[in-house]
């Protein structure tokens, strides 16, 4: 597996390669997977829409793994073993025309990365800072420094006995 992501990254121009073909894939598959979606199924075209986005989604899933904030995994990466075991399921599925429940585990898996990517555009997310321009941070104390400085106990006036 390759080395995770771990540097401080403020903006997208920070941002390393696997990064860039993260957001890519999943553009993609939010893109791809909304024509899908409100096309005609089961033509020759959704099915070449549907390889597309299933690949999109391996590969955002497979990036997902190379970016980790705090030097481990984190939550939001069981959306990607979701779609894992959510891929070869639903292509299972279409292949033995059980369509039903194709189209429940491929709906399933592109509410996953919707919110998904709602939750990456959380303010203090270096996506939603760079969407938004803000310079929000984590809840809690507000600076670097704050957050790594000892706690330091108030001074005790000399009159008080200890």
């Amino acid at each position: 597996m390759s080395p995770s992501i771990n540097p401080v990254i403020h903006t997208l121009a920070d941002a390393p390669a696997v990064i860039y073909v993260h957001l890519a894939a999943a553009l993609t598959a939010v893109m791809i997977g909304s024509l899908v979606l409100v096309r005609r199924k089961g033509t020759a075209s959704h099915k070449v829409m549907g390889r597309i986005w299933l690949a999109s989604m391996l590969m955002a899933a497979v990036s997902s793994f190379a970016i980790q904030a705090r030097g481990s995994l984190s939550w939001i990466h069981g959306f990607a073993i979701l779609v894992f075991v959510a891929a070869p399921v639903g292509w299972h599925f279409a292949k033995v025309r059980n369509i039903r429940a194709h189209r429940i585990t491929m709906v399933a898996m592109f509410v996953s990365l919707c919110m998904t990517g709602l939750f990456t555009l959380l303010p203090y997310r270096m996506l939603g800072q760079a969407v938004f321009g803000t310079e929000a941070q984590r809840p809690g104390p507000s600076s670097s420094a704050e957050r790594t400085a000892p706690i330091r106990q108030p001074p005790v006036a000399d009159h008080v006995q200890r």
